[in-house]
């Protein structure tokens, strides 16, 4: 018997509080009402129950908001979001002294009467978001002493008054974005003692002023991007010894003043990025060890600083990339982070890096170099880097690189050298065979192939054997075998015989014979051929090849005036170039460098001076003869062609 009447007494109090709940409206509690559609057009019609303390309407089609809520005296939250609300009676919300939550966010409000939140003594949020407000009165929020959280963004203000926030002395979150603010009143935050978060991104701030934030002691988060700042006071934000988040990007500052986050201590994310920034102060940052990043992409800077990240002792990434004006780093830009794990310098114009660059950056694991102008990098660049796992270099123009770059990286994970205009002479055969041990760490190794020379463009470096590389110029080795020759001849005349093993020697002096005669001395033809070099694949200037005797020695031996032989052995080890390969005498005019060809001129020079002297000789012998005068005997120079 007693369950039967606790079950209609069950059944009887489902029933008293469905009576209650208003048609196409959810109560899932006692005292809340959720009501949705755009069926509803008239709150009068809903016949909502005055005791409530939560009601949610949302996108219904209401377009005027009267009284309906006078009597709700403990209502505590409204929600009235995407309601289409253009008009609020001036009492809509009287009597409401207990409600905490006010949202009328997403709806077409232009304005609101001074006095509509006048009851409102213990509101704590109020969401205005998303209307269409151009201005608000300056003691509309004069009542609101309990007010924590004002939102405000997402309308079409244009100006605030000076003292329409005086009396919101607890307000902790004060949201004006996306407006269209263009300046801001100076003692506008003046009484916002207790404010934690300020956002003002999004809106027309061309500067900001000295004084306007001083009173902020409490500002944590402060979000200024994505307006059009072009000045910022130098004193600026000394006062906001809380602030952790500092976002400034995507503005139009060109410079920063000296010294404009050296208090701000306890700054742990600061935005930079999208900011035509030409130059940044030797002094910027003062001790930050909470700053976890750094983002300083999209600027004009053309250099940076020595040390001026060195206060940022605990800064893990590092973000410098899409700066194409960037061309110059110093030595000591990097010193002092020393916890740094991420360095982006991709996509900028440096065509060099200094030497030691990276030596503080001891725990660094990822840098991104790609996309740049850097021609040739320093031995030593990454070799105290032990913890590094993944390098990008590619989209650059280098064009070799040691074969010990790597191999002092023993965390080394992911390399990536796509792009280059790899030149495959004798200097890239070390890196070839580290890359050939590397193929697990190297990405996509089939696509790293030779750029010069022509004839073995688009040759894998991998596949590259060791014999294809022309490693000695015909320019150095002519220049060898001169410089061997003549070195002693200076000013007498010379009996030059070449000879090598199993090769031909490059002489500038062929098809020519001096007849040991007083009479006439033939002026001497250098034999220069231009001709097609097919090893690699375009035209080059050729000295005429000549057979000579076999020796395993060149051999220059050389008469003065009076008779004396003076031999010199000149052996191939003394070569430079060959210790390493065989030296190769048809190669392509490219190869020659510029004081070798001046070298070889001016042994050219010398040569007609020695034959014009023999003639001046001959023709001298051949007077003297004719006067009955005894002449000095001659020595006669024949160069055999073989």
């Amino acid at each position: 018997m007693l369950v039967f009447h606790l079950s209609v007494m069950i059944k009887l109090f489902f029933q008293l509080d469905a009576s209650i709940c208003p048609e196409k409206c959810d109560c899932p509690s006692k005292n809340g009402i959720y009501c949705s559609g755009p069926h509803i057009k008239d709150l009068e019609l809903l016949n909502l129950p005055c005791n409530m303390t939560e009601i949610h309407i949302t996108n219904a089609n209401i377009s005027n908001l009267q009284d309906v809520f006078a009597r709700m005296v403990d209502l505590q939250h409204l929600i009235l979001s995407s309601n289409n609300i253009a008009l609020v009676s001036p009492t809509a919300f009287k009597g409401l002294g207990r409600l905490k939550v006010l949202k009328l966010l997403d709806n077409k409000l232009v304005e609101l009467s001074p006095e509509a939140f006048d009851d409102m003594v213990q509101l704590q949020q109020l969401i205005l978001e998303s209307n269409r407000l151009n201005s608000v009165e300056e003691n509309l929020f004069d009542k609101l002493a309990s007010l924590q959280e004002l939102y405000l963004n997402k309308n079409q203000l244009t100006a605030l008054p000076s003292g329409v926030m005086k009396k919101l002395a607890k307000l902790r979150v004060l949201n004006l974005s996306r407006n269209y603010l263009a300046a801001l009143p100076r003692n506008i935050f003046s009484a916002l003692a207790r404010l934690e978060r300020l956002m003002l991104y999004i809106n027309r701030l061309s500067s900001i002023e000295s004084g306007m934030f001083d009173s902020l002691k409490e500002l944590q988060e402060l979000f200024l991007h994505s307006n059009i700042i072009h000045s910022i006071a130098p004193d600026a934000f000394h006062c906001l010894r809380k602030l952790r988040t500092l976002t400034l990007s995507r503005n139009r500052l060109q410079a920063l003043p000296s010294g404009l986050f050296l208090h701000l201590h306890d700054l742990s994310k600061l935005t930079l990025y999208k900011n035509p920034l030409k130059s940044l102060p030797e002094v910027l940052f003062g001790e930050m060890r909470h700053l976890g990043s750094l983002w300083l992409y999209h600027t004009k800077l053309s250099t940076i600083p020595d040390f001026v990240f060195s206060n940022l002792t605990n800064l893990e990434l590092l973000v410098l990339s899409f700066n194409p004006e960037l061309m110059v780093l110093p030595r000591n830009v990097f010193s002092g982070l020393n916890e740094l794990r991420g360095l982006s310098l991709h996509t900028n114009n440096i065509s060099s890096l200094p030497e030691g660059i990276f030596l503080s950056l001891q725990k660094l694991q990822n840098i991104s170099l790609f996309d740049t102008r850097l021609e040739v990098l320093p031995r030593n660049l990454f070799h105290n880097l032990k913890h590094l796992q993944k390098v990008y270099l590619n989209s650059t123009n280098l064009q070799s690189l040691p074969a010990d770059f790597f191999t002092a990286l023993p965390e080394l994970e992911e390399v990536v050298l796509d792009d280059n205009p790899w030149k495959c002479d004798c200097q890239i055969l070390g890196f070839q065979e580290w890359l050939r041990k590397s193929t697990t760490i190297v990405k996509n190794v089939p696509s790293l192939t030779c750029h010069s020379p022509v004839a073995l463009q688009n040759i894998s470096l991998v596949s590259l054997s060791i014999d294809d590389p022309e490693c000695l110029p015909a320019t150095a080795m002519t220049y060898q075998t001169f410089s061997s020759t003549y070195a002693q001849t200076l000013t007498s005349p010379v009996t030059g015989h070449f000879t090598s093993s199993q090769e031909k020697t490059a002489v500038a002096v062929s098809n020519m014979e001096i007849i040991s005669t007083p009479m006439s001395v033939p002026p001497a033809t250098l034999g220069f051929t231009y001709s097609h070099a097919e090893e690699v694949g375009q035209p080059g200037l050729h000295f005429s090849d000549v057979p000579v005797q076999t020796s395993p020695s060149i051999i220059a031996r050389t008469s003065s005036v009076r008779g004396t032989d003076l031999t010199t052995l000149v052996w191939w080890d003394e070569f430079p170039a060959h210790s390493s390969a065989k030296p190769y005498f048809k190669t392509r005019v490219t190869y020659c460098q510029l004081f070798l060809c001046v070298h070889s001129l001016i042994l050219t020079l010398q040569t007609v001076v020695i034959v014009l002297s023999l003639y001046v000789m001959g023709n001298t012998r051949q007077l003297l003869h004719s006067r009955n005068i005894p002449a000095q005997p001659v020595v006669l120079i024949r160069i055999l062609r073989r």
